[in-house]
């Protein structure tokens, strides 16, 4: 009774009730102790399951197809880890294919003997001050003994020692015979170019005419001053030069197989001589121009992708200039990238002279007085016939700028407003868009462009980090530092 209610226990009661609470203590360490040895038990059974399932994958593991796969097949597989683009800013030591030699024994074997995942070797210390030139020359050593062909990246910067950069670059070029693709990066005031140059008595031309034979890609930045360089110009399919335009005459002159160009004048003002002098370019089918003026001097029939820096001095005449173009050449232009654009009514003008271009891109720099605002009203569809629409056949429009005050304005409203307009319009072919800024859209903007994509369209954007490499290859350039964003 005394249980279950709150009556007050006799003292006779008192013996009784503490010899059954001395009871049930010690059935309750009796229990404690079976539980104690239960969880060591199951802990023992845990283990136990921990080393019979590792075993079992061990075991597996012999069954895995991957092991009978066969060589050359899993060699493809290993190069589909090879960068595409060289990002510099990124250490390379850790990458493909070094990390594949440490999987298994016959990983290493089959990477080891794969000479093209060797192929690419990239110098660069991109300012680490703890460790310049974190590439071990006998790392560097034996990637070259493991590779056939040679890709050079190569990346000379000025808070280092110019001397040893020299002496690396050097090392690299006894094995000129092997490149096939050189890019050759130096920062202002990195002597690196005139050290190499001074390195030869007397001092001439970084001949790379004989010791390259296989040379076929080369991208050559210097932003300090000019230096002579002889390339193997009838051999080239590509190459990327800032350097004054007799220098470039001198390549495309020679170069009948250039498929690609990156063509930056600079260094000294041109006075553009001999404009009834025209270069046969029969092959070429992607240019970059940093001047209008290239356009007098050269024919490019297969010509299918053109990117302009248009100069402020020259926005006026770029219409008529590149229309010339297009005539002499009588080729079809597919794709046009302005990287410093027209004025709204130019490049207006240049997309309705241009019926065979299905593809624009448009990078606008923080410091160019474009008004982005005017041209994407007048590439908006307003409801007009289909005679006074701006370029219907075009199917993308890309659009980049680093402009701080795009996403504050109503650029980004307009953006959205001329995507739509011409995704919607049945008298308009555009299927893809893509927006890159340095700063994300508003929230507005991202629901609008998520609500197109959700309909069927191709839309795309991307970060300032990961955009500089893309925006590098709109103009066909290797180095995203270069790119006006």
């Amino acid at each position: 009774m005394l249980l279950y209610s709150n009556e007050v226990p006799l003292d006779s009661d008192l013996p009784l009730i503490k010899s059954e609470i001395s009871k049930i203590d010690a059935s309750c360490d009796s229990v404690n102790e079976e539980i104690v040895q239960l969880h060591l038990r199951l802990k023992q059974l845990e283990a136990e399951r921990d080393r019979l399932s590792s075993y079992r994958v061990q075991k597996c593991a012999i069954l895995s197809p991957l092991r009978r796969m066969p060589p050359e097949i899993l060699a493809e597989i290993f190069s589909l880890t090879r960068p595409n683009v060289v990002i510099p800013s990124r250490r390379r030591s850790g990458y493909s294919p070094w990390f594949l030699t440490h999987v298994s024994r016959r990983w290493r074997e089959i990477a080891v003997s794969t000479s093209s995942l060797w192929s690419l070797v990239v110098i660069d210390d991109h300012g680490d001050m703890d460790s310049a030139y974190s590439y071990p020359v006998p790392m560097l050593e034996t990637q070259i003994a493991r590779a056939q062909n040679l890709r050079i990246h190569f990346y000379g910067h000025a808070l280092f020692d110019s001397h040893r950069q020299v002496e690396i670059f050097q090392y690299l070029a006894q094995y000129a015979s092997r490149w096939e693709e050189l890019y050759l990066y130096s920062s202002s005031g990195s002597p690196l170019l005139a050290d190499l140059r001074d390195t030869i008595d007397p001092p001439v031309a970084i001949d790379f005419v004989e010791s390259a034979p296989s040379l076929v890609d080369v991208s050559i930045i210097n932003g300090t001053f000019p230096v002579p360089i002889s390339l193997p110009a009838d051999q080239l399919t590509r190459y990327e030069l800032n350097a004054p335009w007799e220098t470039h005459r001198g390549i495309l002159a020679l170069a009948p197989n250039l498929v690609e160009a990156h063509i930056d004048v600079r260094f000294r003002d041109e006075s553009w001589s001999d404009t009834d002098v025209i270069i046969d370019l029969p092959a070429l089918n992607r240019l970059f121009i940093s001047h209008s003026e290239v356009l007098q001097h050269i024919r490019a029939p297969v010509l299918q992708e053109l990117a302009l820096s248009v100069e402020l001095t020259h926005r006026l005449s770029i219409a008529a200039e590149l229309e010339a173009f297009l005539s002499h050449s009588s080729c079809t232009l597919r794709r046009l990238c302005l990287r410093r654009c027209c004025s709204s009514d130019t490049t207006i003008a240049i997309l309705k002279s241009i019926p065979s271009l299905i593809e624009l891109r448009i990078m606008v720099p923080v410091y160019d007085g474009f008004d982005e605002e005017t041209l994407m009203l007048n590439l908006t569809v307003h409801g007009v016939a289909s005679d006074l629409i701006v370029a219907p056949q075009l199917s993308a429009i890309y659009f980049g700028t680093t402009r701080h005050s795009f996403r504050f304005t109503s650029g980004c409203r307009a953006y959205v407003k001329m995507v739509k307009s011409r995704w919607i319009s049945p008298e308009c072919a555009l299927s893809r868009a893509m927006l890159m800024t340095n700063l994300t859209p508003d929230l507005d903007t991202i629901k609008d462009l998520q609500l197109l994509r959700q309909e069927g369209m191709e839309f795309r954007s991307f970060a300032q980090d990961d955009a500089l490499s893309l925006l590098a290859s709109w103009v066909y350039s290797r180095q995203p530092r270069l790119v006006d964003m």
